[in-house]
């Protein structure tokens, strides 16, 4: 059981014993744990799975350590894809800007993707997971699908 976010429960079931191919980005399958040998708890994670509802199967998590960690929700303000940042403006009009890590995890509609492959337009609607990484704010995971 994974605890989301929002604080449900969320169930997956488990690939140990498929015979079948699946496309996992080779970079983005580096840093992460097969789903039977991940045994730590309490830790924020990413888990990469396929399918919906009750029918999602777990592949792998990725951690990301216990924090802190900020959650921003708004809209691209600004992407700098040569100096690898993103600025967004929350509903209040606040601004907020981030480093793009090279290991930054990008949820999208084809499923996770790294940073190299994020392209947002402006006024894009993204949720923003984020810690001080050597002194700057630094995106961990940037969600383009679930935003409030």
């Amino acid at each position: 059981m994974v605890k989301t976010d929002a604080g449900a429960e969320g169930h997956f079931k488990d690939m140990l014993h498929s015979h079948h191919k699946i496309a996992f980005d080779r970079n983005i399958r580096t840093d992460a744990a097969a789903a039977d040998s991940f045994k730590s708890t309490g830790e924020r994670v990413i888990v990469y799975y396929f399918g919906v509802g009750d029918l999602r199967t777990i592949v792998a998590l990725r951690s990301l350590g216990q924090g802190p960690f900020t959650k921003s929700t708004g809209t691209v303000a600004s992407f700098n894809k040569k100096e690898r940042s993103l600025s967004i403006t929350d509903q209040s009009g606040q601004a907020e800007s981030f480093e793009i890590a090279p290991d930054t995890i990008v949820d999208t509609e084809m499923g996770a993707a790294g940073s190299s492959d994020f392209r947002p337009a402006k006024g894009d609607p993204v949720r923003v997971t984020a810690a001080v990484v050597n002194g700057t704010l630094t995106a961990l995971f940037i969600d383009t699908l679930a935003v409030d």
